[in-house]
């Protein structure tokens, strides 16, 4: 037979007996601490150190070669041991068999300034606050600079902070919501310009002011200080009745004189604004009668006409007039209106009132008076007024509001009414015979023209004629009962003058002219030829021959 031996075994010799082969003798476990055993052997290397396959050896143990050593960094083998080398960010783990992440937020809490650490593997990371940014490295954070955007804080000046920015805006300018640039500021907003208008520009504003107000030292207060001539009527375009002085425009148009007038001012002349308009109550803030400043205009002085048939008083903020005597004022006690005294029954009874501008004027019918004590219009006796020239030949009689004149039987009153005349027309005779009345008048007439003239009787039956009851000289006759005129003879009897002669009429008298050759007798009324000469039988050749 033969004895095979178990591995780890021999058999020596002859005796087949197998026995224990003493390995570490045989030089196992080179480097390490060989333990034999039966059959077999242990190898107890170092630490870092493995057995190799046969045994024999101790052989580095490569740690690198394991999975998960270094993690997060790099294993270097070494003999009988490794090291690992961590990656940045890392460190060493309490085993030394891998490298844990180094928590830099923790380890420094003033990393990433003005921004949040965060940690990552073998890192961190910065989360910035608004305006700040991220490093190139990202290890901190970076203030950004805002004011290096272009368009940013226009109209303004950039300031650039940490974290953020401030627009300080030019003046007349403020921030937009987002604070990111600056708008224009609406001064007109708030009503700066007093009396004016104004206009919004960019980053300011300019007052316009209303014509007749300059503006003031502070740009905005338009003052009322410019004096010119105030028209009390403006029509059509135009200016009439102007002031003697130059005024400011409040005290020309804020006046109350003429409230229902329109008023005018300037040069050129411009209207007044009309009462309550507007422009009314921006020129005259303190209302009608006070000018733009709040001083009372002094009306009376403004316009010393104002108060027609009165005297002016001037009022704080108005005036009143004082109306002469017939004159009251109206409703508004700015005008004197003429007093209506015939509105009175008692004025002017028994006539016609007339009323005239500040009195009255009685017109009294005819016959009748004023009476200025009771105003009333009484009878006039004139009678005893007129005396002898109320009637002439005849009684006057007085009657109310007249008189009547009472003729003598045989006389009758004129178309005057004042006169008595003997208006009675009967034949005029020129010659009496024995007691006879002859030789008529061709025409009736009154018995002063016959008598008084070249009649002898008048009448019919005729009367003898009285050269004595004659008003009048020869010649002349009251034939309007009144004053003495000539009697024109020639008139009464056309055939006045006899024996061809002409009759011409004179004062008081009359004249009968002769043909030529005739001669006018004693009697004044006969032409007669009493001339003597030759008397001849023939006529030749243009003259007389045989002479009786």
């Amino acid at each position: 037979y033969i004895c095979r031996c178990h591995p780890g075994f021999v058999s020596r010799g002859q005796s087949q007996v197998c026995e224990d082969v003493d390995e570490c003798r045989q030089g196992f476990c080179q480097g390490g601490q060989c333990t034999n055993t039966p059959g077999s052997f242990t190898c107890h290397c170092p630490v870092g150190f493995d057995v190799s396959s046969d045994g024999r050896l101790c052989i580095d143990h490569d740690e690198c070669s394991q999975t998960g050593m270094c993690y997060n960094g790099l294993c270097i083998n070494m003999d009988g041991s490794f090291k690992c080398k961590c990656n940045s960010g890392f460190i060493l783990s309490p085993t030394g068999h891998a490298c844990i992440d180094v928590d830099e937020c923790y380890e420094n809490p003033r990393i990433c300034l003005n921004g949040r650490c965060e940690n990552t593997p073998g890192s961190y990371r910065c989360v910035c606050q608004p305006g700040f940014f991220t490093s190139a490295d990202g290890a901190f954070c970076v203030d950004t600079n805002e004011c290096s955007i272009s368009g940013m804080c226009a109209s303004g000046k950039c300031l650039n902070m940490d974290g953020s920015y401030r627009c300080v805006c030019d003046s007349g300018f403020k921030l937009t919501p987002d604070h990111r640039s600056c708008v224009d500021i609406d001064e007109c907003q708030s009503s700066p310009c007093q009396n004016g208008r104004c206009i919004n520009t960019q980053g300011n504003f300019r007052c316009e002011c209303l014509p007749g107000f300059t503006l003031g030292p502070d740009g905005r207060s338009c003052v009322d200080s410019r004096r010119d001539l105030c028209y009390a009527r403006y029509k059509d375009g135009q200016c009439t009745s102007p002031s003697t002085s130059p005024v400011t425009k409040s005290s020309c148009c804020c006046c109350s004189i003429f409230p229902d007038q329109p008023m005018g001012w300037g040069t050129p002349c411009q209207p007044c604004p009309s009462l309550n308009s507007p422009e009314f109550n921006l020129l005259c803030p303190h209302g009608p009668g006070m000018t733009y400043s709040g001083d009372d205009i002094n009306e009376c002085a403004q316009s010393p006409g104002v108060c027609v048939n009165g005297a002016c008083e001037n009022m704080m903020g108005s005036h009143r007039c004082i109306c002469n005597s017939g004159y009251e004022v109206d409703a508004s006690g700015k005008h004197c209106i003429d007093i209506n005294e015939c509105d009175d029954d008692l004025i002017c009874n028994g006539g016609q009132c007339r009323n005239t501008p500040g009195s009255y004027q009685c017109i009294c019918p005819t016959g009748t008076q004023l009476n200025v004590a009771n105003h009333m219009c009484e009878d006039v006796d004139e009678c005893r007024q007129l005396g002898p020239e109320a009637c002439f030949n005849g009684e006057c009689v007085n009657t109310i509001g007249s008189y009547e004149c009472e003729c003598p039987p045989g006389s009758v009153v004129d178309n005057t009414g004042r006169i008595c005349i003997d208006n009675r027309r009967g034949t005029c005779w020129s010659r009496l015979v024995a007691g006879r009345c002859e030789n008529n008048l061709p025409r009736l007439t009154l018995r002063s023209e016959c008598c008084c003239s070249i009649g002898l009787a008048w009448g019919s039956p005729c009367e003898l004629c009285n050269i004595h009851q004659c008003d009048c000289s020869k010649g002349f006759a009251k034939v309007d009962g009144k004053i003495c005129t000539d009697i024109n003879e020639c008139d009464l009897n056309a055939g006045l003058c006899k024996g061809g002669g002409t009759c011409v009429n004179t004062e008081g008298s009359f004249t009968c002219i002769c043909p030529p050759g005739l001669t006018l007798d004693s009697t004044g009324t006969m032409c007669l030829d009493v001339r003597q000469e030759s008397c001849f039988t023939e006529f030749r050749h243009g003259g007389g021959t045989t002479v009786l």
